[in-house]
């Protein structure tokens, strides 16, 4: 029987009082996976052996319930929630025929299944609501992805739970242990009624047939002799383990026809990675779409990427009974016209293509025929805005439609020719379809190398193809004289428009002010300034961002400008992808820096020009010491760089077929023409990454500035891990009576420290750190140890727990304090025995904001702690080596050991081994919860939380400390944030151990009502402490 007072298996503790659902990471099963070749090889995945039971619980039975029901596979991954998901990932080959797609009422999935001979008490079902696919090709299934959103969520279990998606990073890494399964067809020939189980091996794409697909697809050969998925597998995923966890790598499109007779069989696999953005936004897009699992009709559901914006969607009734409608179009309207006839299960059906073309508008119709009916539904789409890209999205059979044609009509008189062309009676309703276009492809493909006449271009560079870098945007700036930046266009989120312009700091701002958002103008989807174009959009700056610009060194030049209304996405506008720290960490080479700044003969240039360049050392620029800020730029070509009035472009490279803006135009040349050697100083964009999203979602709901003369910082958004005030990293020549052996460090330098106070029988002190909540300028979580907070048979109360931030001196009260009580709390399982998950993140009463003394530190990912890190470092106010607690914030370096120096060498990937940099410089008891946090490319990443460390703080001779390690524990932070986001307020809750109430106005015991004064070397108590930073009691001024 199940004890209400201990937690399950799948729950998190928040705070004292309450359960709530845990969250369950991606890709880590309950049951371990059999991973090795049993000895009884008979009737399995085509020489494969059976899955351990419930061992693979992203797997899904796929049934699809047609003329002839068949079966595939498929996997379910997570739709962001962290403990339920309604998204399984199949073959569109699954579900999708020459002529139509199977309807969602006819596809069935079931999840938790192993042995389907018979109903599993694991087992659960769901009717498929609605799907998405991608530009399915029928004759080579290419782009053979579908997303299925089940009926209803299905809540994560030891038996169902997700698998996680790649990224590129994830991909690109070497990957060993590689997995194929499903319930298709064995050696024997017949389906498999159990779960089987195979090791396959990823080889390079020219082994397998087409090959020219090299960034979509995966080539997989056999592992153990013809061992390989086969019939009925499709849909399945290619899992892999990496760093503990398995990620699905491909879904599974074409394999051996015939299972146990080829020799060095070979399986195509859609490659994962490769649709990761296509994947989030359709899922995005499937929370709105139409329930449509009784519908009986075959259609596409759901289009998420199309090179076009907003599209409005018509539907035709259209008598085809005779093929003089093709001849018209031909010999009316002077289109030019292909048909082609196909004949398919024994002449029944019938394919016709039709390819027109009239002046600017292009589009394609396919009309599917039978030999007994001669009215079809036909739907179009189109974009007002950009006529000249047609689509056509679905055809199926016979339908009723209410008449709409006259609103139609008038809305769109352009399609009264077409209308009339087709002699028909025709029903025509419309709707609005949302579509996605992906960042960093260019409808037009830019010239990359310069043409034979080089005169008055970029310095010494080439005029770009007309609307080829569709991100590029003009910036006009009317102050004292019109001043001309450049600027690049990013998604906002939404996948097929956007408001978000990236520019530099120093073009809107000046040493006194900023400038007013009304002066600022911008153009998109120009090339030629001297004239209006067709394609140009122009916009006004509503509202801007900066990040703590500083004009007498130009560091931080970044802005982001929030336009007045978003820009949707044609052929000549688009946006430009940005880059994460993989990105820029990859050899890149081809790289590109575009503008309409002054060419080599000093006059600006009214052509978009280009030229290539080439990323140096960052010694070879200056301000070196911006190592982690900034990218040094040389001429790839003989003084060919950016010049004045470039400011603000981007530097964009291509990787992976798309281009991404690794950098923004900061410094540049003074003399264009002249300089030998000339070099160009770009703010590095990926260690900007997280302010960029945060400061987005801060400019959605940013005051429009437009009409104001008054410049001003609308909205300041600071990053983590980058303090206002230099830390000191190195020993200082005193070291008494500091961090075991440590030193001071300097002055609100570590902006994420914080001081906890536990009231308990006995006063405690902890550390902490202040993490970013998500919000971007705020933030109310603060990661600590569990041991500070619990003990074996109690977690104490969030009334219990006080929190200090923007603390130095804890003997005294600082203006830079700020004082908050613990509203709940989440802890992961914590083993009060061997500290085993010594995690805890407490939920402040209100969020603090941040200043230049109080900032949030940056959560690593496995990316991170495995980079090779050399500079780490711990704090805290805990004992010194003369044995008493520090008044002040203490700091040391530490160095990073292997996990066979420590104790609990078991937890290698939960755990980190710590030890002293200078001669017994350690951590120490009261510095528990601090953070282990190391400078990565210019930023300070909190890599653990101090667990376990030397309880001789100052006689232990080389003595160890233990770190939890945080990369492993990301994910869950994440989603424990959102359920605290919701938990109750537990701050002022009665405590049954205790039965004390601790609320704002309540008289603590022990306090005078007036502190007097005294000695400042004695430090004030704890409750003395909390009792000040609320506001209970007034010094007298001669304190």
């Amino acid at each position: 029987m199940h004890n209400s007072c201990v937690p399950a298996s799948n729950d998190v503790i928040i705070g004292y009082f309450q359960l709530v659902t845990f969250v369950h990471p991606c890709g880590i099963p309950a049951i371990a996976p059999k991973k090795m070749f049993p000895k009884e090889m008979r009737n399995r995945i085509a020489y494969g052996w059976a899955a351990r039971r419930n061992s693979l619980p992203w797997m899904a039975v796929i049934l699809i319930r047609e003329e002839q029901d068949t079966s595939c596979a498929g996997f379910l991954v997570d739709n962001g929630s962290g403990y339920q998901s309604d998204i399984v990932v199949t073959a569109t080959h699954c579900v999708s025929s020459r002529t139509k797609n199977f309807p969602p009422s006819k596809v069935h999935v079931i999840l938790g299944a192993h042995e389907l001979k018979d109903v599993e008490p694991a087992m659960v079902y769901r009717p498929v609501k609605s799907y998405a696919t991608h530009f399915y090709n029928y004759d080579n299934d290419d782009n053979d992805i579908t997303l299925l959103k089940l009926a209803s969520p299905v809540n994560y279990t030891k038996e169902v739970s997700p698998i996680c998606l790649p990224t590129k990073h994830t991909t690109n890494r070497e990957v060993n242990s590689c997995f194929a399964a499903g319930w298709g067809k064995t050696e024997n020939g017949s389906l498999s009624k159990i779960l089987k189980q195979t090791r396959v091996r990823v080889v390079p794409i020219s082994e397998c047939y087409h090959h020219e697909r090299g960034d979509r697809a995966l080539c997989v050969r056999e592992y153990y002799t013809r061992s390989m998925p086969c019939v009925g597998d499709s849909g399945s995923p290619l899992f892999c383990e990496i760093d503990g966890r398995y990620f699905a790598l491909g879904v599974l499109s074409l394999g051996p026809r015939n299972c146990s007779l080829e020799e060095d069989a070979t399986a195509f696999y859609v490659r994962m990675d490769n649709y990761h953005e296509w994947t989030l936004n359709t899922m995005k897009l499937l929370e709105t779409a139409r329930d449509q699992s009784d519908d009986d009709v075959g259609e596409v559901k759901s289009v998420a990427l199309l090179p076009s914006h907003s599209l409005f969607c018509y539907s035709m009734l259209l008598d085809v009974s005779s093929t003089d409608v093709f001849q018209e179009f031909h010999t009316t309207e002077q289109h030019e016209e292909s048909v082609k006839e196909n004949a398919d299960n024994g002449g029944r059906h019938s394919e016709r293509r039709l390819s027109m073309v009239c002046q600017r508008t292009v589009f394609a119709i396919l009309l599917t025929t039978t030999v007994s009916v001669a009215v079809f539904k036909v739907l179009i789409c189109f974009s007002p805005a950009d006529p000249i890209l047609w689509s056509v999205v679905l055809v199926t059979e016979r339908c009723n439609t209410n008449a709409s044609h006259a609103y139609l009509m008038e809305l769109f008189p352009g399609l009264k020719e077409r209308q009339r062309t087709f002699r028909s009676s025709t029903y025509i309703t419309y709707f609005l379809v949302t579509l996605v276009r992906p960042c960093g492809i260019p409808a037009i493909a830019p010239k990359k190398t310069p043409a034979k006449e080089m005169h008055n271009r970029i310095a010494y560079g080439w005029q770009a193809r007309r609307n080829s870098l569709p991100w590029m945007v003009f910036i006009i700036i009317l102050k004292e004289g019109e001043v001309n930046c450049n600027g690049f266009l990013v998604d906002n989120g939404s996948g097929y428009q956007s408001d978000i312009v990236v520019t530099a700091a120093h073009c809107v701002s000046s040493r006194t002010q900023n400038i007013a958002p009304s002066k600022m103008h911008v153009v998109l989807g120009a090339h030629e300034l001297r004239d209006v174009e067709p394609t140009m959009v122009y916009r006004q700056v509503k509202n801007y961002a900066t990040h703590f610009y500083n004009y007498d060194d130009d560091d931080n030049d970044i802005t982001l400008l929030k336009l007045t209304s978003p820009v949707n996405y044609t052929k000549e506008i688009s946006p430009l992808c940005l880059p994460t720290k993989h990105t820029t960490n990859r050899v890149v080479n081809s790289c590109f820096a575009a503008g309409w700044g002054r060419t080599e003969n000093g006059s600006t240039s009214l052509l978009l020009k280009q030229t290539r360049v080439r990323i140096a050392p960052l010694s070879q620029c200056y301000f070196a010491e911006r190592a982690g800020r900034a990218l040094c730029v040389r001429e790839y070509y003989n003084q060919s760089i950016p010049c004045i009035g470039d400011s603000g472009s981007p530097l964009f490279c291509e990787i992976d077929g798309r281009y991404f803006a690794l950098g923004i135009l900061s410094l540049g040349p003074t003399n264009c023409s002249q300089q030998e050697d000339p070099s160009a100083l770009y703010v590095r964009m990926d260690n900007y990454h997280e302010w960029t999203l945060n400061t987005m979602k801060q400019l959605e709901t940013a005051q429009n500035r437009t009409d104001d003369d008054v410049g001003e910082l609308a909205v300041l958004v600071r990053s983590c891990g980058i303090p206002a005030i230099a830390p000191r990293k190195k020993l200082p020549k005193k070291t008494a009576n500091r961090i075991a052996y440590g030193w001071e460090a300097r002055r609100n330098s570590l902006p994420w420290m914080a001081y906890i106070l536990i009231v308990e029988e006995e006063e405690m002190g902890c550390a902490g750190f202040l993490v970013d909540n998500g919000s971007g300028n705020q933030s109310d979580i603060v990661v600590t140890a569990t041991h500070c907070i619990a003990s074996r048979t109690k977690n104490l109360a969030p009334s219990k727990l006080h929190v200090i931030l923007g603390a130095h001196e804890v003997r005294d009260i600082e203006p830079t304090m700020v004082y908050r009580r613990v509203r709940n709390y989440a802890t992961h399982f914590y083993n009060y025995d061997n500290d085993d998950n010594d995690i805890t993140l407490l939920k402040l009463t209100s969020p603090v904001n941040y200043t230049r003394e109080v900032s949030p530190i940056c959560l690593p990912t496995k990316h991170t702690t495995n980079r090779e890190v050399n500079s780490c470092f711990a704090a805290g106010w805990g004992r010194t080596e003369n044995a008493s607690s520090s008044v002040i914030l203490k700091q040391t370096r530490l160095r990073v050991a292997p996990i066979s120096e420590c104790f609990y060498e078991e937890r290698d990937e939960r755990a980190l081994c710590v030890r002293e940099y200078y001669n017994r410089s350690m951590p120490c008891t009261g510095d528990s919860g601090g953070p282990l946090f190391c400078e990565i490319d210019g930023r300070y990443f909190a890599l653990g939380i101090m667990s376990l460390g030397p309880k001789n703080c100052s006689e232990e001779e080389e003595p160890p400390a233990f770190y939890v390690r945080m990369d492993n524990y990301h994910n869950w932070t994440l989603n424990a944030m959102k359920l605290l986001e919701t938990a109750p307020d537990r701050s002022g809750d009665v405590v049954d151990e205790v039965k004390v109430r601790v609320d704002s106005r309540l008289t603590l015991p022990g306090l005078l009502s007036l502190v007097p004064k005294r000695d400042k070397s004695k430090s004030l108590t704890g409750l003395e402490l909390i009792a000040l930073l609320s506001g209970y009691h007034k010094r007298p001024s001669n304190y």
